[in-house]
């Protein structure tokens, strides 16, 4: 005759706080089947303890106890949520370029029409200007997609300047636009880079 049995796993943890030494104390037990006398085989029983010294936490005791399940529930607070694979390798709205175009010479346009160029200036309104089309293309809803924006003010003087970005690129879905704004006394070049992420 074979006799039936289960196991039942109960974890209990516990802190205690004396004297600026915390003692951890890890309770394992594993009982038997029902049939047994309820307690628990020796054998089967583990006990582990471990301490570590902190410093500086005064003279006060607390002690504190956890279940095992406010101990799991505890850890599972800090768990990354789990997604179901959907198996889909396109966005549901692919990037298009010439509407984040129009939006980002909208933007230079509007920010820049009363600015005098200044060279102390002009990186933090580039600064400004990139956070304004990164906020701009980020509404227009595009998944799938992260962005980088960057953005160059040249002062006119009889220069020539030659921008260049080199970057592992997939043609089927990665694109990227470039506005421009030109007035008599500096250039402004926006770069806007959308690379598809799975």
């Amino acid at each position: 005759m074979i006799k039936s049995s289960f196991l039942w796993y109960t974890q209990s943890l516990s802190y205690q706080i004396q004297q600026g030494t915390v003692i951890a104390v890890i309770a394992d037990s594993i009982a038997c089947s029902p049939y047994d006398s309820g307690v628990p085989d020796s054998k089967h029983q583990k006990h582990r303890t471990s301490s570590h010294d902190v410093y500086d936490l005064g003279d006060e005791e607390s002690t504190m106890d956890f279940t095992k399940s406010e101990f799991l529930a505890f850890k599972a607070s800090f768990a990354r949520p789990k997604y179901a694979n959907t198996y889909r390798m396109e966005p549901y709205r692919p990037f298009e370029a010439h509407v984040i175009r129009k939006k980002a010479e909208e933007i230079l346009k509007n920010t820049l029409q009363d600015y005098k160029y200044d060279g102390s200036n002009a990186a933090s309104k580039c600064s400004v200007l990139s956070e304004d089309i990164l906020a701009a293309v980020k509404d227009q809803g595009f998944d799938r997609y992260k962005y980088i924006v960057q953005v160059f003010m040249v002062e006119k003087s009889g220069q020539s300047i030659h921008i260049a970005s080199r970057w592992v690129w997939d043609d089927a879905r990665d694109n990227w636009v470039s506005a421009l704004h030109e007035t008599e006394n500096y250039v402004t070049v926006a770069l806007i880079i959308a690379g598809y992420y799975e």
